[in-house]
């Protein structure tokens, strides 16, 4: 299970979360970002909050509602932190790391239904980023 920035490699153990779409602000490490839109994270104890722009998706191979599937599929995602560095993000995978932050894709709305595409512009993610020492 390997998360990749344009830079480099991490890999680490998955961790899965679920949220619901209709949280907007699920508490200060947890935002939804609507793609091409940017969230900021104020982190109790960190004095310089951190920026993440949802850039694009990259790609989204999930097994639509409804479809019979062999696997889940999987959704990858690129967004831009503090408005410089890059980073591919895949669901379900693990997080990756910038200076004394931790940055997890923890969902993708909406989810995909047979024979309906997605517009890039309906795409929303659900980023939590987590102050670590």
């Amino acid at each position: 299970m390997i998360l990749m920035s344009v830079n480099s490699y991490f890999a680490f153990p998955a961790i899965e979360s679920v949220y619901t779409l209709s949280d907007k602000s699920f508490n200060d490490t947890i935002k939804l970002i609507s793609q091409g839109q940017s969230a900021t994270f104020h982190l109790k104890g960190e004095p310089k909050p951190i920026e993440i722009k949802f850039l694009k998706v990259i790609q989204d191979s999930r097994c639509p509602e409804g479809a019979e599937c062999i696997w889940q599929g999987n959704i990858i995602i690129e967004v831009l932190v503090d408005k410089t560095l890059p980073f591919i993000l895949i669901y379900g995978q693990s997080p990756v790391y910038y200076k004394n932050f931790q940055i997890r894709f923890i969902n993708a709305f909406p989810n995909p239904k047979l024979e309906t595409e997605i517009k890039p512009e309906d795409y929303k993610v659900s980023i939590e980023v987590i102050l670590i020492n």
